[in-house]
């Protein structure tokens, strides 16, 4: 059975201007906001880290004089560049080290090493509410969002980075043929996480169904892949160059911009999933 593009389409906007929809992408929403945050603040902890271990080095390199790396603080460097006609570099310091939140680089690293996990959690999550989504309702389905989260979530994570993994070493190797083989890959997992959060599949089940769907749906597959790809490419790259060369976009708005586009692709192959497995879902 194949998908009708308009019906998936239809029934991605439906369940996205849901409730549940709303609350989906706040979440998201949230989440990257706070992302940004934090690598903001990795930054300037990483160079106020280098200032403090090895101040003294680039003091007597770059500045002329010799001090010990006690004697350097981002204060004085930054005073003793604009005294030294290194305005540009004064003005980088002070944003990098003035930006984010007052935290250590200990701290904020382990922020950066949990962040794949939560985003994990939140696209399971996310797939069960699209999927239990309904827009004449007001209520957000608790409980399947919540039954057996764990052991989803788990067999989630574990196949999504054998999946990506896959697809990396795909991309890699088929560099030479214009990354067709990774691209393929990509559409022959598609599906991975729906397998598992909505039909309670295994890891290799989830990878293998998967495949399955993609063998018995190429042209089904290729269009919903190619609709992804390309809102992909463009919030990533097509914002960022036009920004460049028109008016720059703030970050938290190009953040909002992404997040919009990550909910979307989402919706749209679960509710592309869903037509293939369940057609009444859609």
């Amino acid at each position: 059975m194949g998908v009708e593009i308009n019906r998936v389409l239809e029934g991605t906007v439906q369940r996205l201007l849901s409730p549940t929809g709303l609350f989906v992408f706040l979440g998201f929403a949230a989440f990257r906001l706070f992302e940004m945050v934090m690598y903001e603040t990795a930054w300037g902890a990483a160079i106020e880290w280098i200032i403090d271990n090895h101040g003294g080095q680039i003091a007597r390199q770059y500045l002329g004089y010799e001090v010990s790396d006690s004697q350097v603080t981002v204060e004085r460097l930054h005073m003793e560049l604009l005294q030294h006609g290194y305005p540009e570099a004064a003005a980088f310091l002070q944003q990098a080290t003035s930006t984010g939140l007052d935290l250590s680089l200990p701290v904020v690293l382990a922020f950066l090493v949990a962040f794949p996990f939560v985003a994990e959690m939140l696209h399971v999550l996310g797939v069960r509410a699209i999927a239990a989504a309904d827009p004449d309702t007001d209520g957000i389905p608790t409980g399947e969002l919540l039954a057996g989260l764990p052991v989803v979530y788990l067999r989630s994570l574990v196949a999504n980075f054998v999946a990506w993994l896959c697809i990396a070493l795909g991309l890699v190797l088929g560099s030479v043929l214009l990354f067709v083989p990774g691209l393929l890959l990509a559409m022959a997992f598609l599906f991975v996480r729906q397998r598992i959060v909505l039909d309670g599949d295994g890891i290799v089940a989830a990878l293998s169904n998967s495949y399955g769907l993609f063998r018995e749906q190429f042209a089904t597959v290729l269009v919903v892949f190619g609709i992804t790809l390309f809102l992909g490419v463009f919030s990533t790259w097509g914002i960022a160059l036009g920004s460049g060369f028109f008016v720059p976009m703030p970050g938290w708005l190009y953040k909002l911009f992404t997040t919009g586009v990550i909910v979307f692709n989402m919706a749209l192959i679960t509710s592309a999933y869903l037509q293939l497995q369940r057609p009444s879902a859609v």
